[in-house]
């Protein structure tokens, strides 16, 4: 009818008031460029204007429920009739009953809704839980002045006939003021749930979020270490970085460990009615398991080529400084020209010298094979090795020219 229509109406402004009051409260804009301010403003502005629109069915209406919503006195009383009273405290009665069913509705609706791991989704299910602890406390306050009305009209009772229907008043009252009760530590129970779960949600989340950066930047500062190179010193400082993003890694093993085994295990306990979320976070842990698994593989497959690399660095170099070492020792190499020996002993050291050139060639080759497994160059300066090689390149053409001219003079020698 119209009274419940303009009733309706009236409670749906209040409660976009009540949800956008707590918006407000913890919205950082302006007031000024608040949207949801600007929102709620014109709603009761043009609310207003209806209720200006139907003005005297309003005051009616009003005025009907002006003896049930009002603390009633004995003056009052004494100038209705008692069966007149009888019926308007049964009106307001079934009044209340109307709205506690209503609120019971959408306390049911409010429960099935599934406690969310989303902290944005929990904040909306607190605020939620709020209009309907603000809607309890006013049907608490009509209680209490039913209560009050017929407390106050019982002294007045003069026939049977009141008194029964006080006596079943009495018993509707007992009723509500029971289902009312149920409903509070209802709402009271699911707000003590959200509040825990928001707790476990921020911390699971936060610490999942966290770790999940930690892990991509040791993974992309770990694409940045070159494990091969010929340089031992080179080598040695990639050592030294691999060791910072190891022992980072390692760092974060116990935050690992308490997000698969505790925060997460909280959350989903509390969300355990919650199956779709449920199965999120599952993906969401397996998620993490194989990001922390692969950075693992990839730093112990790090470590490994930084280690053979260290290997053949060393032997590379041993090799280097061996044949560095014999060109020093020949280089004052001399015949005695006009001996039996001479041709012999140019000849065997010419054999010395092929077989060193020889040898020059497989470090080069050797050299190249590990330059060329970089996957990106990164010019040393100055490059030890590089230098080595043209060191010794040198001192072989320098002992190539040598044994020439001695071998020529040899010749000469015979041919005189």
């Amino acid at each position: 009818n119209f009274h419940d229509e303009i009733e309706n109406l009236n409670e749906q402004i209040e409660l976009l008031n009540q949800k956008g009051e707590l918006l407000l409260q913890s919205s950082t804009t302006d007031s000024n460029d608040n949207q949801i301010e600007h929102l709620l403003e014109t709603i009761n502005r043009n609310y207003d204007s209806l209720t200006i629109k139907i003005k005297i069915p309003l005051d009616n209406i009003n005025e009907i429920h002006q003896s049930t919503t009002t603390t009633t006195t004995t003056d009052n009383i004494s100038s209705i009739p008692s069966n007149q009273f009888v019926d308007e405290l049964h009106h307001h009665m079934n009044e209340i009953d109307l709205t506690m069913n209503e609120l019971s509705e959408l306390l049911v609706s409010s429960t099935n809704d599934a406690i969310s791991s989303q902290p944005i989704k929990l904040t909306e299910q607190l605020l939620d839980n709020t209009v309907i602890h603000n809607e309890l406390e006013k049907r608490k306050h009509a209680l209490e002045q039913l209560y009050s009305n017929i407390e106050t009209f019982k002294p007045m009772i003069t026939n049977k006939e009141d008194m029964d229907s006080i006596k079943v008043l009495d018993e509707k009252l007992a009723l509500l003021n029971q289902h009312w009760l149920i409903m509070k530590q209802t709402n009271e129970l699911r707000e003590e749930n959200l509040l825990l779960t928001q707790v476990c949600s921020n911390k699971f989340w936060s610490e999942y979020n966290e770790l999940s950066i930690i892990l991509n930047n040791i993974s992309q500062q770990l694409l940045q270490i070159r494990p091969r190179s010929s340089s031992r010193q080179y080598l040695e400082n990639e050592q030294e970085k691999y060791n910072q993003l190891i022992k980072d890694f390692s760092n974060n093993e116990i935050k690992y460990q308490d997000i698969l085994q505790k925060y997460s295990l909280q959350l989903l306990t509390l969300i355990s009615s919650n199956q779709q979320e449920t199965d999120d976070i599952y993906r969401y842990l397996y998620e993490l398991e194989q990001q922390w698994k692969h950075l693992e593989i990839d730093l112990n497959t790090c470590q490994q080529e930084l280690t053979q690399s260290m290997i053949k660095s060393d032997e590379l170099n041993t090799k280097l400084e061996n044949v560095s070492t014999w060109f020093n020792d020949k280089s004052s190499f001399t015949t005695n020209i006009g001996t039996n020996n001479e041709l012999e002993d140019i000849r065997i050291f010419k054999e010395h010298l092929d077989d060193k050139y020889i040898d020059i060639i497989n470090l080069k080759q050797d050299y190249t094979d590990i330059e060329q497994q970089n996957e990106f160059i990164i010019e040393e300066k100055p490059n030890i090795v590089e230098e080595q090689f043209v060191e010794i390149d040198s001192k072989w053409a320098q002992l190539k020219d040598k044994i020439q001219e001695q071998d020529v003079r040899s010749d000469n020698t015979i041919a005189n």
